[in-house]
């Protein structure tokens, strides 16, 4: 196993932008076409939030947590919303907490995308922030390191939503996060 990273400390984030030139955190510029109706709805989803999270839960193991939200069979990071004004780390715990119910501590901010949502017309486009923390399990929970659960208060509890930790990419990962977990696991240690 080489050097593990680590992730730029991050307590509070009122904006972003402020980690745009930090060399510990990559950026990226990540355009996704959509059809009208895709686009739309992505829209005024957009328009209720300041931005989105990635959430990186390690178990201090190697091995990374990830979710089949929708009994899709892919597999990506957890995520969540920005409320409006809301701190970005604090969204990323909360996040993060009421999907495990288990306490998370925040280590820092890894990726800065600046996400452009366009309708595959080109009549239209926004763009919106995404940050990508690395966060830890704050408490040893023995049992949600041996079989993650959905919270029971969760929205996603009473549903197809699953959880796994993995130690790898697994093959099928939503293609839109393959990225996002290899880059969550190299901050969790995993070879």
């Amino acid at each position: 196993m080489g050097d593990t990273p680590v992730p730029y400390p991050v307590e509070s984030l009122r904006d972003p932008e402020t980690l745009l030139d930090r060399d510990a955190v990559a950026v990226e510029r990540v355009a996704r076409g959509l059809d009208a109706e895709s686009y739309e709805a992505r829209r005024e989803r957009y328009e209720d939030i300041d931005g989105v999270v990635q959430l990186g839960v390690t178990d201090g193991d190697g091995r990374v947590l990830l979710q089949d939200w929708n009994g899709t069979g892919e597999w990506a990071p957890p995520g969540g919303t920005v409320d409006p004004g809301e701190d970005w780390a604090a969204a990323a715990r909360r996040s993060a907490e009421r999907l495990t119910g288990v306490s998370v501590g925040v280590d820092g901010a890894v990726l800065v995308e600046d996400l452009r949502f366009e309708r595959r017309d080109g009549s239209a486009s926004f763009s919106a922030y995404g940050v990508s923390f690395v966060l830890s399990l704050a408490e040893t929970a023995p049992s949600f390191r041996e079989d993650p659960t959905v919270a029971p208060g969760s929205r996603f509890s009473g549903g197809d939503a699953e959880l796994a930790w993995v130690s790898a990419v697994p093959d099928d990962t939503n293609e839109n996060h393959v990225d996002h977990v290899d880059l969550f696991l190299r901050f969790a240690g995993a070879d």
